[in-house]
């Protein structure tokens, strides 16, 4: 497979992984997960904080992960400066 796409997949991998620590989390640490009798309002913006906490862990767990590929790639190539935008020659 070409050593590109393992990237793209490795940063998904890492981006849903991210994403289902941080829900795990959010329910462990004994957030409403029912509804009943809650205010709607705040209901609402539980749902809102947790689901951006969620985006911005899977955030980093992304770029963590891309970090992780691109040094392994450069490793293996032994050429620092692959998989760089703009190259130093």
């Amino acid at each position: 497979m070409n050593n590109p796409v393992k990237l793209v997949i490795g940063a998904l991998i890492g981006a849903g992984v991210g994403a289902a620590i941080a829900r795990a989390a959010g329910i462990g640490a004994g957030q409403e997960t029912d509804g009943a009798g809650a205010d709607p309002a705040r209901t609402r913006e539980s749902l809102r904080e947790r689901l951006e906490r969620a985006r911005s862990v899977g955030e980093a767990a992304r770029l963590q992960k891309e970090d992780e590929l691109r040094a392994h790639f450069r490793a293996k190539v032994k050429d620092q400066q692959a998989l760089r935008e703009n190259p130093t020659l």
